[in-house]
């Protein structure tokens, strides 16, 4: 069992797993390079929902992505994030369109984004710890 796997025990995969096509869609939707180990994730194992360590992850299939992003609050308190997956309640992670980094934003309260890693498995940490 990979670390992956052990983190992702108690997550909840819907539906397929993404496409090169649909990973795709979404970069030139929101005009972002997904980092490529948030995409092999996508490709191999899809979007889904579920609780990792202690925390509740929700990461959208990369075809939903235009919609999340397509909120005004997005595009005016962010403008350089891509989001792709919330806690289920008031936090929203994201990815950099220029560092490619992993962010946690708030509407509501903390609006500044927090560093949530620069890789896919330091986020998975980060949100696994409530970091």
């Amino acid at each position: 069992m990979t670390e992956l796997d052990n983190l992702f025990k108690d997550f909840h995969f819907t539906g397929a797993a993404a496409t090169p096509a649909e990973i795709l869609f979404a970069e030139g939707e929101l005009t972002v390079a997904v980092p490529g180990d948030l995409a092999e994730f996508l490709m191999t194992r899809g979007g889904g929902e579920g609780f990792v360590g202690g925390a509740y992850l929700r990461i959208w299939p990369p075809l939903e992505w235009p919609e999340h992003n397509d909120v005004p609050q997005v595009g005016a308190e962010w403008p350089n994030l891509v989001l792709f997956g919330s806690d289920g309640s008031n936090r929203l992670y994201g990815i950099d369109r220029a560092t490619r980094e992993y962010f946690r934003v708030e509407p509501v309260g903390e609006l500044e984004p927090h560093s949530m890693g620069r890789g896919f498995l330091e986020f998975v940490h980060a949100v696994a710890t409530n970091a």
